[in-house]
């Protein structure tokens, strides 16, 4: 008798950090939205942000007071790490 392993479900790590474009320092309490989940997170005082998301395809929103929103589509098929230029 053979087995099958599924991996439905299965979730992913999404992180990274959010850091200013024109010093490279962390972005304290950036808004990082995933559009799909209505999830929102804000990044922590070392610009640090992380999600646990089902594998899949997201469009992610990334923004702060005083910069341009960033709008970046994903797929997710493992833990992910990206880092977002404000």
């Amino acid at each position: 008798m053979e087995t099958k392993v599924m991996d439905f479900g299965q979730d992913v790590n999404l992180s990274g950090k959010v850091l200013d474009s024109a010093t490279n320092k962390p972005v304290e309490g950036a808004t990082v939205f995933v559009k799909e989940m209505n999830k929102t997170i804000f990044s922590d005082q070392k610009g640090r942000y992380s999600f646990n998301l089902e594998k899949g395809k997201y469009q992610l929103q990334v923004y702060s007071l005083g910069s341009e929103t960033i709008s970046q589509q994903i797929i997710l098929q493992k833990d992910t790490v990206i880092d977002f230029y404000l």
